[in-house]
């Protein structure tokens, strides 16, 4: 065996070596980031009723920006929607007394259902499935 073939074999080895590594780094990275199929924790209860809103821009936490309320016509429920609104990238909040979510940026207006109501927003806020358990808020994605 020559010099070249032998320092490729030592190449080989130490990749393979290091290999268990890398895969074992990159599992607990995709267990980290959240799973689309499953509800994800928002926040407390208590935080949605003192704020009047739970918003939810962090992309380690949540795959978009999203949104919670109470249900105007059942208080027992929350509704979710997608926060981002299209025309300038910004975060939209709801807004209790006029029932409808609005963007700081632009002013578009959204209704309840996450219709626009008002642009120049061009689409509509997405529903998001949500529930209330064991004092949590939650929210899944898909």
């Amino acid at each position: 065996m020559n010099r070249r073939e032998f320092l490729g074999w030592v190449s080989v080895g130490c990749v393979a070596q290091s290999l268990p590594v890398a895969i074992a780094v990159s599992h607990d990275r995709a267990i980290a980031a959240p799973n689309p199929s499953r509800f994800v924790a928002l926040g407390t209860v208590a935080d949605l009723d003192a704020r009047g809103q739970l918003v939810v821009t962090d992309r380690a936490k949540v795959p978009e920006k999203v949104i919670v309320i109470r249900d105007p016509a059942d208080r027992s429920q929350v509704l979710a929607r997608t926060a981002n609104c299209n025309h300038g990238n910004c975060t939209v909040n709801w807004t209790a007394d006029r029932n409808q979510f609005r963007c700081p940026c632009h002013n578009s207006q959204f209704a309840l259902n996450g219709s626009i109501n008002r642009g120049p927003a061009t689409q509509a806020l997405k529903p998001l499935e949500a529930k209330l358990e064991n004092g949590q808020v939650w929210v899944k994605f898909s």
